[in-house]
């Protein structure tokens, strides 16, 4: 992205993000697949909406489709996993989708499968 302040010299600013596509264990709202987009901050924050959040589901149709904030670390780890071919599930916490949006109050991946329990 390139960016410049008014009468500044012109800057880019580089962006990296992960996108991880799946299919829900349970349908939403008879939706069953799902994309969230992750992305590093330097200082993730927690929303302060209805629920302390740390991403959001931006719009549940044709699939739901998520964005969340991970620190720095969190990303390298969650790419690691992703570029090993690790990663068999992820764990998705929110509420219930309203107007087309919900927010998500945790995220988990894992090299596990998810198991019986995972999907209550």
């Amino acid at each position: 992205m390139a960016e410049r302040q008014r009468g500044g010299p012109r800057e880019r600013k580089g962006s990296t993000w992960l996108v991880l596509e799946g299919e829900l264990t349970e349908p939403v709202a008879g939706v069953s697949g799902f994309s969230i987009h992750v992305f590093p901050v330097s200082e993730p924050c927690v929303g302060q909406a209805e629920i302390p959040s740390v991403g959001s589901f931006i719009r549940t149709k044709p699939v739901m489709d998520g964005v969340v904030e991970l620190s720095e670390r969190e990303f390298d780890f969650v790419v690691t996993l992703v570029a090993a071919g690790r990663i068999a599930s992820c764990s998705v916490a929110f509420q219930p989708p309203r107007y087309r949006r919900a927010l998500i109050a945790r995220v988990s991946f894992s090299s596990d499968p998810p198991t019986p329990e995972d999907e209550t």
